[in-house]
């Protein structure tokens, strides 16, 4: 019989063809018979929702036969049935699918997909499936009834999955940015918040975590990123330093470390030089700082000058010029300048405000004197020039 194309009305032979849509000629109310012509004759299959039916031949060629039989009661020959999508597949064929490659340690399972019969593996079992749990070649042969002996094989190789590390959990501290990295040859990411670059900047605390994924192999790694307060340090103002003063620094702080300018790592630091002083004190792997600038005695520089002679008659002035400071001379009389027009002893005492210690981050002020003349009993300096009359 020659393969066409279209309608066949009243027939009892109807040819289908690969991949062509076909009008199937046979009553909607049958319940027919169905004979697969091919090299198995007399197979047949009974089926009474023929629109969900599918046809299989066991020998493969451009066009095949359907034979039916039945009859259309009260119907007219005419009634056709229309059947789409109809492919033609070789039945005398058994397969194990493609290659795989798996994941160290996965395990898949052969299936002889094809006409049945009995089954020979490639390990000697005679079922119609294989658990292979190791790579290797592994094949069937399948024993069919018309078909004969067929045989398949497939390769199963194994890979490493990818391992992403994203270190140990941290603690960072307020305002750092953690960086996370992950670097694996042909590999696709997945990040916590849906990115896929192979880094991913972490700077709140939480739980992150990346998805690595190398051909069917993937891995998960997790990172918990904790923060903290850095510890709080605070030293006085810039200051200055008079003549036997001492400045006392104390930051103590609980759980700090300190590490001074001069390298001590007391919470206390003493100091009776002018000077840049600093503070690192840390908490828990945060470093806060602070520096203060302690200038030298401006004091120093009070000076009424060399003892003289004064000529009857005449008059000197003494002056003294120190920002910020206060005077008294030895006849009560304040300000920079005096005028001497009488021989004598003369004194002036200059004073500055002073930081003298400085305790839990608390000021406690007191003033240091610098005197001149005959004073007692404050044993301070003395600025004091004489003048004596001139014979």
């Amino acid at each position: 019989m020659t393969c066409q194309n279209g309608l066949f009305a009243g027939s009892d032979d109807f040819h289908v063809y690969s991949n062509v849509d076909s009008i199937l000629p046979i009553c909607p109310t049958d319940i027919p018979s169905v004979q697969l012509l091919g090299t198995i004759p007399n197979n047949t299959i009974s089926q009474s929702q023929w629109q969900t039916h599918t046809f299989t031949f066991v020998a493969p060629a451009d066009c095949n036969v359907l034979v039916f039989s039945g009859t259309c009661a009260g119907t007219p020959t005419e009634s056709y049935y229309y059947m789409d999508n109809v492919i033609l597949e070789n039945a005398c064929m058994v397969t194990l699918g493609n290659d795989v490659v798996l994941c160290d340690g996965d395990s898949t399972t052969l299936v002889a997909s094809g006409p049945a019969g009995t089954y020979l593996w490639s390990d000697g079992s005679t079922v119609p499936t294989l658990a292979v749990g190791a790579p290797g070649t592994y094949w069937v042969q399948v024993t069919s009834i018309g078909c004969g002996l067929l045989t398949d094989t497939v390769t199963i190789a194994y890979t490493a999955p990818p391992l992403p590390d994203l270190g140990n959990d941290t603690t960072l501290c307020i305002g750092e940015i953690l960086i996370l990295y992950v670097a694996t040859p042909n590999a696709t990411y997945l990040w916590y918040d849906g990115s896929t670059s192979s880094t991913a900047n972490v700077a709140d605390p939480g739980i992150y975590w990346v998805e690595v994924n190398v051909g069917n192999c993937s891995a998960v790694d997790t990172i918990q990123v904790n923060y903290t307060t850095p510890g709080l340090v605070d030293l006085p103002s810039d200051t200055t330093l008079c003549d036997g003063d001492l400045l006392t620094f104390d930051v103590t702080a609980p759980n700090a470390t300190y590490l001074w300018s001069d390298n001590s790592t007391s919470p206390i630091l003493e100091v009776d030089e002018p000077g840049i002083y600093w503070i690192e004190l840390t908490v828990s792997g945060c470093s806060a700082s602070d520096t203060i600038n302690v200038a030298s005695d401006p004091l120093a520089a009070l000076d009424l000058g060399n003892d003289t002679t004064l000529c009857e008659g005449n008059s000197v002035v003494l002056e003294v010029a120190i920002p910020g400071a206060t005077y008294l001379w030895q006849d009560g009389t304040i300000g920079p300048v005096a005028t001497i027009t009488q021989p004598g002893s003369y004194w002036i005492e200059a004073t500055l405000a002073s930081v003298l210690q400085w305790i839990r981050s608390m000021w406690n002020t007191s003033r240091s004197h610098r005197s001149f003349g005959p004073m007692t009993p404050r044993s301070v300096k003395e600025r004091r020039r004489y003048l004596t009359p001139r014979p």
